[in-house]
């Protein structure tokens, strides 16, 4: 999705659900960072919305921007809203969201080592191409990404995410 596309859906997300704050988890996070995202941000179909507790909206925007909508349908992208639960991410991961401005709505970013956090947490391997190629280019760094790891009070989901990062860096020039 490229950045006018993720414009487009955001202005039609804020008229369906009457607001002009949304929190954007996912790949399209990227482009609060750069105007010159990876490939694997531009090839992804899909922007991730975080409602935290909004069923009726959330119902409304994926009925009418969702995967099987008839947005999607004529324009090939759409918009996702997640459930209430989180996504697994980092302790204070609310306080380093990055702001995107689209007109007059502020789109509220997962920070991008957050996001990486996140994207371990699913652990597919889209997100370990993801990350990847976020890493390559440099648009996040690895030490980084391992402190937020370890902000997690859990030894085991500790253990899994740094295996998981081993897993989508094996095959780049980045070192852990």
């Amino acid at each position: 999705m490229r950045l006018p596309q993720l414009q487009e859906i955001i202005r039609e997300a804020s008229l369906l659900a009457a607001r002009k704050q949304f929190v954007l988890f996912g790949s399209q996070a990227v482009h609060a960072i750069t105007k010159d995202p990876p490939a694997e941000v531009l090839m992804s179909r899909e922007c991730d919305v975080w409602l935290q507790d909004e069923p009726a909206v959330g119902e409304r925007l994926r009925s009418n921007l969702g995967p099987t909508s008839p947005f999607q349908q004529a324009k090939g992208f759409y918009l996702d809203p997640l459930p209430p639960d989180l996504p697994v991410v980092p302790k204070g991961w609310e306080q380093r969201l990055v702001d995107l401005m689209v007109d007059d709505i502020r789109v509220s970013c997962l920070e991008i080592h957050d996001l990486i956090v996140s994207k371990l947490g699913a652990g597919r391997l889209k997100d370990y191409e993801f990350i990847a190629a976020v890493l390559m280019a440099r648009l996040a760094h690895a030490d980084e990404v391992i402190e937020r790891i370890r902000t997690f009070p859990d030894p085991h989901t500790q253990a899994l995410l740094l295996a998981r990062l081993r897993i989508a860096t094996e095959a780049t020039d980045v070192r852990l």
